[in-house]
């Protein structure tokens, strides 16, 4: 018998085709008219033009709607901004000219200098990059945006240190900013100086509360692949708060690392159960039951994944393959 075996469905209504094409047709005609319903939006809004613009994945798409709006007088600058960021991957010519009009339309801004280092960037202009990152420094000394932006290019081009180092230069602009502290420690962990990211979460630590910065500093300790402490921090995390799903996934993770795959498993499951939207816990909890040759048990973990979160396949394939 499989150890997690799949809920009963419940009982079927008696089989009417008649009334199946029906509640078929039913929903058909809802779906269509939820799609429809921003096409009767007044389209002049500048607003609504973008947000229908968002719901195309084809920024190709998204240009001809979005081209209108530089005439439009209802736009305003950050209106503007936003259609540059949408057109960008399509037509650095078009996001340009959003720029330029976003410029005209009001006074310089470290957003405008921000688009435009983004906008070289897509150019593979790095003189123009640097000119427009220093501008918006310039514009706003105690921002920190410039270097994340510049933290962002350099890790896209493949340079880790540089990312590091201009994250750094950021949280010395904004030490008390919360997720950009977090940002920062993981970065460190994942450089091999997690000690350092470890002091970082201490300095946030009464904005985070006691269990999530316990919860934080055990996933540094993981990503810096030391299981042993993790499973020491999580174990804390446990003692103030047996409810939380995470503490029970990640001291999962850290156990399993260290090669206790039953209590893993047990963990995982208390996991899955504290909070079914989350689909690691039990993603996790197949691949385990794999490895330890249990193809049945990893099948019905399989089939609730897919009962679940049919929708959201791709995130979990990988981890629980079909």
């Amino acid at each position: 018998m499989a150890a997690f075996p799949l809920v009963h469905p419940p009982p079927r209504a008696p089989y009417r085709p008649g009334a199946r094409l029906r509640a078929a047709a039913w929903a058909s005609l809802a779906a269509l008219v939820v799609h429809l319903i921003p096409f009767f939006f007044p389209r002049k809004v500048p607003a609504v033009e973008i947000d229908l613009a968002r719901m195309m994945t084809d920024a190709e798409h998204r240009t001809p709607l979005l081209v209108p709006l530089l005439d439009n007088p209802q736009s305003t600058p950050a209106n503007l901004r936003e259609a540059a960021e949408l057109v960008l991957p399509a037509s650095v010519a078009t996001a340009r000219r959003f720029l330029a009009e976003a410029e005209r339309r009001g006074a310089p801004s470290v957003e405008n200098e921000l688009l435009r280092a983004r906008i070289c960037a897509a150019d593979r202009d790095p003189t123009c990059v640097e000119s427009a990152l220093a501008k918006a420094r310039a514009l706003g000394p105690k921002d920190p945006r410039p270097e994340l932006l510049e933290s962002e290019l350099a890790e896209r081009a493949g340079d880790p240190a540089e990312a590091l180092a201009s994250l750094i230069r950021a949280h010395h602009k904004a030490q008390s900013d919360v997720p950009l502290t977090l940002r920062l420690a993981h970065a460190l962990a994942r450089a091999s100086r997690v000690e350092e990211g470890v002091a970082l979460i201490d300095t946030v630590r009464d904005a985070l509360g006691p269990v999530d910065a316990a919860v934080e500093r055990g996933v540094l300790w993981l990503e810096a692949n030391r299981p042993a402490d993790a499973r020491a921090e999580l174990e804390r995390a446990l003692a103030l708060d047996r409810h939380d799903a995470r503490v029970h996934y990640f001291h999962a993770v850290a156990l399993a690392r260290l090669g206790d795959g039953a209590k893993a498993e047990v963990e995982l499951r208390e996991a899955d159960r504290l909070d079914p939207g989350d689909y690691r816990a039990l993603a996790m909890l197949c691949a385990l039951q794999r490895e330890d040759g249990r193809v049945d048990e990893a099948a019905v973990s399989r089939a609730i994944l897919e009962k679940r979160f049919g929708d959201r396949r791709f995130e979990f394939d990988e981890t629980c393959p079909p």
